[in-house]
């Protein structure tokens, strides 16, 4: 699916998962890997809207009714863009032109998510303009 998609585009761009996992403790807490999943996510994309959490038959064992996490309590927001300038050292337009490839990959209503088709049609997608070059070997042809 386009979600799966985007991680996948994430990973071979920078080598890493885009939600890292790990099992622990948060504060004395132990917590699934699960738990982390979403903790991550949250982190990466902000938090998420009651109506899509709430839609999941177990949302209340990872949530409470205002849409915090039950077991992770200290969460540090961390938008791509930024994820991607301060961690992997990318040059913002470069970090800001696959965030903004990215971000309508990962929106949490599927009803709101990018289609295949729209995303074909991203500015990241499209061929890189001719280079000089070519025009310098058409002159000598």
């Amino acid at each position: 699916d386009i979600w799966s998609t985007a991680c996948t585009i994430f990973e071979m761009a920078t080598g890493k998962y885009l939600f890292k996992l790990e099992e622990g403790t948060d504060d004395g807490t132990v917590y699934t890997l699960a738990d982390d999943h979403l903790a991550r996510i949250i982190e990466l994309q902000g938090p998420i809207p009651s109506a899509v959490f709430k839609k999941g038959a177990c949302w209340k064992d990872f949530f409470d009714e205002k849409g915090d996490l039950l077991k992770i309590k200290n969460l540090t927001p961390f938008p791509m863009m930024e994820y991607l300038e301060e961690k992997y050292k990318w040059n913002p337009n470069d970090a800001e032109q696959i965030t903004s490839f990215l971000a309508p990959m990962l929106e949490f209503d599927k009803d709101d998510r990018a289609t295949a088709a729209r995303c074909l049609q991203h500015d990241w997608l499209q061929p890189a303009p001719a280079v000089a070059a070519e025009g310098s070997r058409r002159d000598r042809e």
